[in-house]
């Protein structure tokens, strides 16, 4: 099964969390958990963490837990989903400046475009295997029931839809202002959108 951890919504401890960043080590970021677990034996399972500030995938296995494996990723990786047949996960990077509630963005360095992408990770050989490109500044990531994957782009307003065999980016479907969380529903036919700036949430039909 996998299981995710889900982000607040940007409060106080968006705050909180942006002072702690300035004195803690890189490996304090930790923004979304998958976890993949068998049934048939604890100690099978594995958890995979993203580090946004240190640009790297945390592996947890064993019993009792211990960090098993610290792999490169690119920068800031964050939404982590896995695929269909469970061999792989789908990783979101991003090369857009860490922006903390409040600040006046036209004060932050340019993005690095180049290092937006979908970051494919196989698990049984851990390490990443490619990065798919066309997608700007993703942050969280769907899969619907032919693998492809839905991303968010909040820089312009749509959802990407992806092939993750090809890395071909085949459209896009516009959801409004802000897109961030995303959501497949249990059956793969719908597709929910957060519009974070038209407080909203947009159905698309797979």
């Amino acid at each position: 099964m996998i299981r995710f951890g889900l982000r607040l919504p940007r409060t106080r401890f968006e705050r909180t969390r942006t002072a702690r960043r300035r004195r803690a080590p890189l490996r304090s970021s930790v923004l979304l958990v998958a976890a993949l677990a068998s049934a048939s034996a604890a100690a099978d399972y594995r958890v995979f963490v993203t580090n946004e500030l240190s640009g790297d995938l945390s592996v947890i296995a064993g019993d009792p837990p211990a960090l098993e494996a610290t792999v490169p990723l690119g920068k800031r990786p964050r939404g982590i989903a896995r695929s269909k047949d469970g061999q792989r996960l789908y990783i979101a990077l991003s090369g857009a400046p860490i922006a903390p509630p409040g600040i006046d963005e036209r004060s932050l360095p340019p993005a690095d475009k180049s290092a937006d992408g979908i970051g494919v990770y196989s698990i049984a050989d851990a390490r990443l295997e490619s990065v798919i490109r066309g997608v700007e500044n993703p942050e969280q990531i769907g899969v619907g029931s032919e693998g492809e994957l839905f991303v968010p782009t909040e820089d312009s307003g749509s959802v990407v839809i992806a092939d993750a065999e090809t890395g071909r980016i085949a459209g896009s479907v516009s959801v409004g202002s802000e897109p961030e969380g995303i959501a497949v529903s249990l059956d793969r036919r719908s597709v929910y959108v957060t519009a974070e700036g038209d407080n909203a949430v947009v159905v698309i039909d797979a």
